[in-house]
């Protein structure tokens, strides 16, 4: 049970579901091809998310999380089965679903980026000057919440519109990602308010560790009214029945 909440199911399930009913509603139909392409998804989250497990295990310690003493003691393990995981499934992902590969790849990337410090970024030394060095998508503000909507975008909406050859309104698949991102947005921010103790430890500027709790549930009433607002905006306008430009493959 330990293991498994390593994987962080909910996010998987989430993915899952949202890849299936995204690429439902894209493609008109369930096939055989999405249940795939939303095992592909699955399969790429939970690389990213075994992998920062690892990357981010004394945050984990510092607020309470279950298994992470575990992944504590077997982290250089975690972090090279982690890799082999990757590897083969973007190799084996290729052979099945090439048409994913661009966005797999970019998927990829962006994973590592949120993981490891490979983004350039600018940064404070020890004298307080700014310089260009390397950090992670987790430790720069705003990016971090930016770069986990960017791969939800990628693999909820991009990899079942290409991966079913789906002929879909430009205009309603984006009306689509500005539902979806903010209300998944405010989850993430939910549980930076419940790791506020961790984060703030080892200095992760998320909202609540920036700006405190109230202005970080300010934020997630924010995002839940935009959220909310987006389907009344297409109803009204009408780009839920009928936009001529189209993405297709």
């Amino acid at each position: 049970m330990i293991w498994l909440s390593v994987a962080r199911p909910h996010i998987l399930a989430i993915v899952f579901m949202s890849t299936v009913t995204y690429g439902w509603i894209m493609g008109g139909a369930h096939t055989p091809t999405l249940l795939l392409v939303a095992l592909v998804a699955v399969w790429d989250w939970f690389i990213v998310n075994f992998m920062n497990k690892a990357t981010d295990v004394d945050e984990d310690l510092a607020n309470g999380i279950a298994g992470a003493d575990l992944v504590q003691r077997h982290r250089g393990r975690v972090e090279l089965i982690g890799l082999a995981m990757m590897v083969l499934g973007l190799a084996l992902g290729h052979l099945v679903l090439p048409q994913l590969w661009p966005f797999r790849l970019a998927f990829t990337l962006i994973g590592l980026g949120y993981n490891y410090r490979i983004v350039p970024a600018p940064l404070r030394d020890g004298s307080g000057r700014w310089r260009l060095g390397l950090s992670r998508f987790k430790e720069l503000y705003f990016f971090k919440n930016f770069g986990s909507s960017v791969l939800f975008t990628l693999s909820v909406f991009y990899y079942p519109l290409y991966g079913t050859a789906a002929d879909y309104p430009a205009l309603k698949l984006w009306l689509a990602i500005l539902f979806f991102i903010p209300l998944e947005l405010t989850y993430e921010i939910l549980y930076d308010l419940r790791d506020l103790s961790g984060d703030r430890a080892q200095g992760v500027p998320t909202y609540p560790v920036v700006h405190g709790p109230d202005v970080a549930k300010r934020i997630i009433l924010g995002l839940l009214m935009f959220s909310a607002v987006v389907p009344v905006v297409g109803a009204v306008t009408g780009v839920g029945v009928a936009v001529g430009t189209t993405v297709a493959v």
